[in-house]
């Protein structure tokens, strides 16, 4: 069931997360300088089940895993992608990114690198703001999100570094 609220601030609310998510950091793939698209894709991954009729806002890595296998590969040759990143990575590190939580099965604990095991034995599941869950119930907004993700963090991911190198190799040039 969807529910609508008549007095939350959609555009609001949109211009705050869509301003999180840009500002979401990101790892860079290291031959090609390209950013890995793991985030935006598990953002992508929750929206599908949202559209999927999923109603209740919480993410379990077993529910997310499949679902964000398929996203990550949908846009794997347009972000210039070296190979798939995990799902555990994405989900343990987007803890930072002030929007999505995990809920521990005891207490929080750190890892550098955290495993699909790590994740299934320390976590319970995750879950997103209720702003943000509200704002991607209504189809309108959702679908705002998913092409400004696409759009800003995705298909982004390689553009500029061909600017960014060429503009390095004319600095390299003009001091040869």
């Amino acid at each position: 069931m969807t529910t609508y609220l008549r007095f939350f601030d959609y555009d609001r609310a949109f211009n705050y997360y869509s301003n999180l998510i840009s500002k979401m950091r990101q790892g860079y793939n290291s031959k090609n300088l390209s950013r890995i698209i793991a985030k935006p894709a598990l953002i992508l991954s929750i929206i599908k089940l949202i559209e999927d009729g999923k109603s209740v806002n919480s993410f379990s890595y077993v529910e997310l895993d499949d679902t964000y296998k398929t996203i990550f590969g949908e846009y794997f040759i347009e972000a210039h992608q070296e190979k798939l990143t995990p799902l555990s990575y994405p989900y343990y590190y987007m803890k930072t990114d002030k929007f999505w939580h995990l809920v521990w099965t005891n207490a929080e604990i750190e890892v550098n690198a955290p495993s699909a095991a790590w994740i299934k034995r320390n976590t319970k599941y995750a879950f997103i703001d209720q702003e943000l869950w509200i704002l991607l119930s209504h189809e309108s907004y959702r679908n705002r999100m998913k092409q400004f993700i696409v759009e800003e963090k995705i298909l982004k991911a390689f553009k500029g570094k061909e600017k960014n190198v060429f503009k390095a190799l004319l600095q390299f040039l003009m001091v040869v």
